[in-house]
C-alpha cells in the first residue's frame, strides 16, 4: 500500500478495520459508471494478464508511478531514471547547481507529497 513500511502497516491495518477492500498489483483499464464497475489487470503472479471487474461505491485509484521522460531521457538521471541526487544534501551527484527532492529525486523514500516538507527543511538549511 505504502512504501514505508511503518506507514504501509499502520494504514493496511485501518483499511482492515474499515471493510475497504484494496485490489494491488492490478491497473485500472476501463470505468462503468451506469454500473459502478471498473476493469482492472492483474499486473502480477500466475494470473497475470487476466481483467477482473469490481463493482464500487467510491473508486481510488493510484496510477503507475515512475520517473518523468523528461528526467529519465535527461544527464541529470541515475540509471533508474531519477534525478542522482547526494542523500544528505539533495544535491546533484554531478551538477552543482542543480538540487532535486520528492518525486523526481533518487532518494530511497516514498514519492507522496506530504514527505516534500521534510525534504524541504533540508534543503532550506543546507542550501
Amino acid at each position: 500500500m505504502f512504501s514505508v513500511p511503518h506507514y504501509s502497516k499502520a494504514l493496511n491495518a485501518i483499511r482492515e478495520e474499515k471493510g475497504i477492500a484494496g485490489a494491488f498489483n492490478t491497473n485500472l483499464i476501463e470505468v462503468r459508471p451506469d454500473t459502478k464497475s471498473a476493469i482492472f489487470e492483474i499486473t502480477t503472479g500466475d494470473r497475470k494478464g487476466e481483467k477482473i471487474e469490481k463493482e464500487f461505491g467510491l473508486l481510488h485509484v493510484t496510477p503507475p508511478m515512475g520517473p518523468l521522460d523528461s528526467i529519465k531521457n535527461s544527464p541529470l538521471a541515475d540509471a533508474a531514471g531519477w534525478v542522482a541526487v547526494d542523500q544528505g544534501t539533495l544535491q546533484h551527484q554531478k551538477y552543482e547547481n542543480v538540487f532535486s527532492l520528492g518525486d523526481a529525486s533518487s532518494l530511497p523514500t516514498s514519492k507522496v507529497r506530504p514527505l516534500f516538507l521534510l525534504y524541504h527543511a533540508v534543503q532550506r538549511n543546507d542550501g
